[in-house]
């Protein structure tokens, strides 16, 4: 998926499929919306203040993280204006070995 200058990985598309079936079945799909489009929203200022996120060298390099909302964990890297995102990772989940298999 692509949003301007931000892509997101498989694994990344895959994590918002499983955080949005999880809020689905435990509020609703409304919620469920309503929760993905503010986490839109804050991965679209990405593109605008790139550099927002906190350097995480181990995990990898030029991997960079910010929180959503207390619960979400988006990791990511940047170059040449372009943001890839890795994982969007729920608050419960340890952050993998490899961000990009």
């Amino acid at each position: 998926m692509t949003l301007g200058k931000i892509t997101f990985s498989a694994l990344a598309t895959e994590d918002l499929e499983d955080i949005a079936d999880y809020i689905t079945d435990g509020a609703g799909a409304f919620v469920a919306l309503g929760y993905l489009a503010r986490l839109r929203i804050a991965v679209n200022g990405l593109a605008d203040f790139p550099e927002v996120g906190v350097p995480r060298p181990e995990i990898a390099q030029d991997v960079r993280s910010f929180s959503f909302e207390r619960r979400i964990a988006v990791l990511y890297r940047t170059s040449n204006g372009h943001v890839l995102i890795l994982r969007v990772l729920s608050g419960g989940r340890a952050i993998p070995d490899s961000v990009e298999h």
